[in-house]
C-alpha cells in the first residue's frame, strides 16, 4: 500500500466529518470512483457525515452491490436520510438488499412523508428496564456494533420513559448500579 493510500485511510478513519466535506466538493464521478475503490466499512462514517443529497448523488453512480454494502455499514437512520435522495425505483431494490431488520425499519420509515416526525425517528435506540445493571447495559451496547449509541433510555412499567443516560455517565458508573438510579 502506498503512503498516499495509508494517509487517505487514516484521514477517513480519524476525521470522517472533514473527509465528508472534501468528498462533497469533488465532482460526483470522481467521488463515486473513490467510494468504489475502498471498503464500505472504512467509507461509511464519512458517507454518514455527508449531506444526504450529496451522498445520494454519489450512490447513484455506484452499483447496487456497492451501495447496499455502504448503506448496511451506515446504520438505519443515516441510511434512511441518504435513501430519501435516491430515486424510488432504485430505492426499492436497495432496501430489499439490506439486512432484514434494517430493511423492515427502512420500509416502515420511508412510508412516512419527509416532513413528518415519523420519517426521522431513530428505530435503533437502546431502551432498557430501569432495574438493569450498568454492566448489562454496557454489554448490550457493545453487542450493537453497527449502531452508534450515545444515550440509553431507562423505561419503567408499560414502557414509560424514566429518563436517559449518556454513554459517558454509564462508563463511569459502578457495574452493579441500576440504570434507574442514574436518571
Amino acid at each position: 500500500m502506498a503512503d498516499a493510500e495509508r494517509l487517505t485511510l487514516a484521514f477517513l478513519e480519524a476525521h470522517p466529518g472533514d473527509a465528508a466535506r472534501v468528498l462533497e466538493r469533488l465532482p460526483t464521478a470522481q467521488a463515486a470512483a473513490f467510494f468504489a475503490a475502498l471498503p464500505a466499512r472504512t467509507l461509511a462514517p464519512a458517507l454518514g457525515a455527508m449531506l444526504p443529497i450529496a451522498a445520494g448523488r454519489i450512490l447513484a453512480e455506484l452499483s447496487d452491490e456497492e451501495t447496499v454494502a455502504l448503506l448496511s455499514a451506515l446504520g438505519t437512520q443515516p441510511a434512511l436520510s441518504v435513501l430519501r435522495h435516491v430515486p424510488e425505483a432504485r430505492r426499492t431494490g436497495l432496501v430489499a438488499g439490506l439486512p432484514a431488520t434494517t430493511a423492515i425499519a427502512s420500509r416502515l420509515l420511508l412510508g412516512y412523508p419527509d416532513d413528518s416526525v415519523g420519517a426521522w425517528t431513530d428505530p435503533e435506540v437502546v431502551a432498557l428496564p430501569g432495574d438493569t445493571a450498568v454492566e448489562e447495559v454496557l454489554d448490550r451496547v457493545r453487542a450493537m456494533r453497527a449502531t452508534l449509541v450515545e444515550e440509553v433510555y431507562s423505561v419503567g412499567a408499560g414502557e414509560r420513559l424514566l429518563g436517559s443516560i449518556d454513554l459517558a455517565t454509564l462508563l463511569r458508573a459502578p457495574a452493579q448500579v441500576a440504570l434507574e438510579t442514574l436518571t
